[in-house]
């Protein structure tokens, strides 16, 4: 389906009854981001919506910035 519609984004499936399945079948909205940090494990709140705001970007930003510099440590 998705190659039919001419999707260019990576689409990704997660078994249900894995940990990442049961996690996801309880987000509601869409588009949403979750960070994972190296060793898989999700980072913060996930965020409902577009990153379609200074608020929102810069809060996902400094998240990104505090894994990786606990990942140079």
């Amino acid at each position: 389906i998705l190659e039919q519609a001419g999707a260019a984004f990576r689409n990704i499936y997660f078994d249900s009854a894995s940990d990442a399945g049961k996690f996801v079948l309880g987000i509601m909205a869409f588009p949403t981001t979750c960070v994972v940090d190296r060793q898989g494990n999700i980072v913060g709140e996930p965020i409902m919506g577009g990153i379609d705001n200074d608020e929102v970007y810069k809060q996902l930003m400094k998240t990104i910035d505090e894994i990786i510099a606990k990942d140079q440590k």
